[in-house]
C-alpha cells in the first residue's frame, strides 16, 4: 500500500524554510507567522519520521534529509509554475468548420503561415459538409442559402 503523502503546503513551508535559511524570513515570504512555520515544521518532522532542521535559538541549518528533500520540493514548485505558465498561455482553439472544398483548396494551403505567426491561436479544424449547431463552432464557412439561422448581422 503506498505511503500518504505530507501536505504540500508543509513541504512549501520547508523549502521557504531551507531558501531563506530562517522561520521568521519564510513566514515573511509566505505570508504567515513564524510560529505557524514552526508549528507545521515540527509536524512534518513527526510525519516523517526525521529530524530536518538542527535548531540552535533562531539559527535553523538543514539536516542532510532536510536539505535534499528542500531541493526535491523546489524542483517540482519549479516544474509546476513552468506547467502552470504553459496552461495559461495556451489559448483556448479557435473552431472553425468548412465545407471540404474550401478547407482544401483555400484553408489548408495558408494554416502553416498562419501557424507561424508568435501569438496564433491554435485551430480545431472541422471539414464537413453538414451544418453545425450554434454555439459549436466560432467560424462556419458554408455556401448557399440557410433560412432562419443567420442574420446580416453574424455576416
Amino acid at each position: 500500500m503506498p505511503v500518504r503523502l505530507p501536505a504540500l503546503e508543509s513541504l512549501r513551508y520547508l523549502e521557504a524554510c531551507v531558501r531563506y535559511a530562517s522561520f521568521s524570513k519564510a513566514a515573511d515570504a509566505l505570508g504567515v507567522t513564524p510560529a505557524a512555520v514552526s508549528l507545521r515544521i515540527r509536524n512534518l518532522e513527526a510525519d516523517l519520521g526525521k529530524k530536518l532542521f538542527h535548531r540552535s535559538g533562531p539559527k535553523i541549518v538543514p539536516t542532510q534529509a532536510g536539505a535534499a528533500l528542500a531541493a526535491g520540493v523546489a524542483d517540482a514548485i519549479r516544474s509546476m509554475r513552468v506547467a502552470v505558465d504553459e496552461c495559461r498561455e495556451t489559448p483556448d482553439p479557435l473552431r472553425v468548420t468548412a465545407v471540404p472544398s474550401f478547407a482544401t483548396r483555400w484553408l489548408a494551403p495558408r494554416l502553416p503561415k498562419f501557424h507561424a505567426l508568435a501569438d496564433a491561436a491554435p485551430i480545431d479544424l472541422d471539414v464537413s459538409s453538414e451544418l453545425r449547431s450554434a454555439g459549436s463552432v466560432d467560424v462556419a464557412v458554408r455556401t448557399g442559402l440557410v433560412i432562419g439561422q443567420v442574420s446580416k448581422r453574424h455576416l
